[in-house]
């Protein structure tokens, strides 16, 4: 359940980002590319709070729930 939170804090730090972009700087960004900021940075935090990947960024974005598992 821990690492289902890790996705969501991240995905809501995302769509935060995001709407801080549109407000202040005026940029929209595409779903795809908050999508893919959700992916990076939930690996990251992933990684840190782990203290080394038991998985490789491909692995995180085809398979995240194998990963957590582990």
């Amino acid at each position: 359940m821990e690492g289902i939170n890790l996705i969501w804090q991240a995905a809501m730090w995302s769509l935060w980002l995001a709407r801080n972009s549109l407000i202040f700087k005026g940029v929209k960004l595409k779903t795809c590319e908050i999508v893919d900021a959700i992916k990076r940075r939930s690996f990251q935090w992933f990684v840190a709070a782990r203290f080394g990947g038991v998985c490789v960024m491909y692995e995180w974005e085809k398979f995240p729930l194998m990963c957590l598992l582990r």
